[in-house]
């Protein structure tokens, strides 16, 4: 997986707790960084999850896990058509796509 270098500015004392359990744990502080940015992304994808099903409930629109995945795909392959020459691809479309179903 490619890697790119970011910089970030963080209180002092973050810092120190990061590299307090990176050396009990033995767990690089760059690791520590990436695993708490997953956890944060997880949870927002999951709370638009739940924004999704409650709209969804909302507007009497139910779908199975299957129709909801064939969907998906359908709406993913219909965005990326025309937008794939220009490098083009919003997950708010998606969200967009989603809500008006």
């Amino acid at each position: 997986m490619a890697r790119n270098l970011v910089t970030v500015e963080l209180e002092d004392s973050l810092v120190e707790a990061a590299r307090s359990v990176a050396g009990r744990t033995g767990v690089p502080e760059t690791e520590l960084y990436e695993r708490g940015l997953r956890e944060i992304l997880i949870r927002d994808f999951a709370e638009l999850m739940d924004e999704i099903a409650t709209y969804q409930a909302k507007h009497g629109i139910a779908l199975s896990e299957d129709e909801a995945l064939s969907l998906a795909s359908s709406e993913l392959r219909a965005m990326r058509t025309p937008r794939r020459n220009q490098g083009l691809c919003s997950l708010s479309s998606i969200r967009i796509s989603l809500y008006q179903r």
